[in-house]
C-alpha cells in the first residue's frame, strides 16, 4: 500500500491466510505470514520476498503458530516463534508456551534452530491458552505475557524473570483466556500493561469492568497505576509508542 488504502497491490492471493502472523523484516524486504494448515497442522509459516515481483511464497517449515512469530532485526533471516499442539476440542490447541529461534536462507533452507524456552515451561492458570511475546528493538530482550503474569526473557541465555503478577480474568470460564496487553515504552525495559482488579495481582475480583492500565518502572522495579489516560512525553511521541499504547484494551485475543 502506498499513500492511501486506495493504492494497494496484492502480494499473496492464495485465499488461505489465517491472520495469525503478519510481519515485515527490519529491512523491509521479507514478509512473514501464516496460512491455514493441512492435515493435522493448525497453520504454517511462510515468507515472501516482496521487492521481487516474480517471487513465490517460501515455506519456513514451521507449523502450529498461534500467538507469536516475528523477525529479528538485521540482514540475516532470523525469526522467533512460539507453538501450540492442535486439538480437536476448543479452542483448537494446547499451548506449548515455548520459544524458538530459527535461521533460514533466502530459499527457505534451514540453517539453524535453537530452543530458547522449553515446551511446558509455564503451567500456571490458563496455560493451555498460551503466552504472547513482545520483542524489544535490540532483538535480545522480550516481554512475555500470559493470563497470570508478565515477565522478561533474555534471548541469548533463555533466562526468564517474572516482573508483574496478574489476577486472571476468571469471568472467562470458557474456551478462551484473557492475556494482558503490553506496550513497550523504552529500551531500558519500561512498558505499559493492562490488568484486572488490583495492580498487585493479589486480590481477586469478579467485576467484569474492573480493568486498568499500569506502567512497569525498570529503574524502581515496581508497577505504577495510571489514573488517567497516559500523556506521552515529546520523546515518546513516536509511531511505535502510540501504537503500543493503543493495544491496552482489555479484550480477548483469539
Amino acid at each position: 500500500m502506498e499513500s492511501s488504502t486506495g493504492n494497494r497491490v496484492p502480494l499473496v492471493t492464495s485465499g488461505d491466510l489465517d491472520g495469525r502472523v503478519l510481519g515485515l523484516s527490519s529491512n523491509g524486504e521479507w514478509l512473514m505470514f501464516s496460512r491455514k494448515g493441512q492435515n493435522e497442522a493448525f497453520n504454517t509459516l511462510w515468507m515472501l520476498h516482496i521487492s521481487d515481483w516474480s517471487a513465490q511464497p517460501i515455506s519456513l517449515r514451521v507449523s502450529d503458530v498461534v500467538h507469536f512469530a516475528q523477525w529479528l532485526p538485521g540482514e540475516t533471516l532470523r525469526f522467533l516463534y512460539s507453538t501450540v499442539t492442535p486439538k480437536k476440542s476448543a479452542p483448537g490447541w494446547q499451548a506449548n508456551n515455548d520459544l524458538w529461534l530459527q535461521i533460514v536462507s533466502d530459499t527457505g533452507m534451514l540453517m539453524s534452530k535453537e530452543t530458547i524456552i522449553e515446551s511446558g515451561s509455564y503451567n500456571g492458570d490458563y496455560s493451555w491458552w498460551g503466552t504472547e511475546f513482545h520483542l524489544f528493538e535490540d532483538g535480545r530482550s522480550l516481554i512475555y505475557a500470559n493470563p497470570s503474569r508478565i515477565g522478561s526473557v533474555d534471548r541469548l541465555t533463555g533466562e526468564t524473570v517474572e516482573l508483574v503478577k496478574i489476577q486472571p480474568f476468571e469471568k472467562a470460564r470458557s474456551d478462551w483466556a484473557w492475556i494482558p496487553g503490553v506496550g513497550i515504552v523504552d529500551e531500558q525495559g519500561g512498558f505499559f500493561f493492562s490488568y484486572h482488579g488490583d495492580i498487585s495481582g493479589a486480590s481477586e475480583t469478579f467485576n467484569p469492568t474492573d480493568f486498568h492500565i499500569g506502567r512497569y518502572d525498570p529503574l524502581e522495579k515496581k508497577t505504577l497505576p495510571i489514573k488517567k489516560r497516559p500523556v506521552l512525553s515529546r520523546s515518546l511521541r513516536s509511531r511505535r509508542s502510540l501504537k503500543m499504547v493503543s493495544v491496552m484494551s482489555p479484550i480477548c485475543r483469539r
